[in-house]
């Protein structure tokens, strides 16, 4: 653990961003960095993308959303962040195609 150098909080000595303030700290030189992405990010993006019956639209919102919860939670050491938004995105698309067709089908 070290000090946020901008609000004095403590935060895990591998974090690239301060959860606290959310301003950049720099990498602590005696520690290598372990970033990685994401794989439900990955997932989200990919499920959205398919669309296999609007239930790849479903997948990747709920892949998405869970997605960006764990990358806010993981201290700066998981990106993806922009893929999980991309699948959100292609997911509430899909979904709003399908409830547009059900609502020509009901008419």
């Amino acid at each position: 653990m070290i000090r946020c150098p901008f609000c004095a909080e403590a935060i895990r000595g591998e974090a690239l961003v301060c959860k606290h303030c959310g301003s950049r700290v720099l990498p602590q030189p005696s520690e290598s960095l372990n970033i990685r992405t994401n794989g439900l990010a990955v997932t989200s993006m990919i499920c959205a993308l398919l669309w296999v019956w609007w239930l790849g639209s479903l997948l990747g919102l709920v892949f998405g959303y869970v997605a960006k919860h764990q990358i806010a939670r993981s201290g700066g050491s998981e990106v993806g962040g922009g893929m999980a938004t991309a699948g959100i995105v292609l997911g509430w698309l899909g979904m709003a195609v399908l409830f547009g067709f059900a609502a020509i089908a009901i008419i």
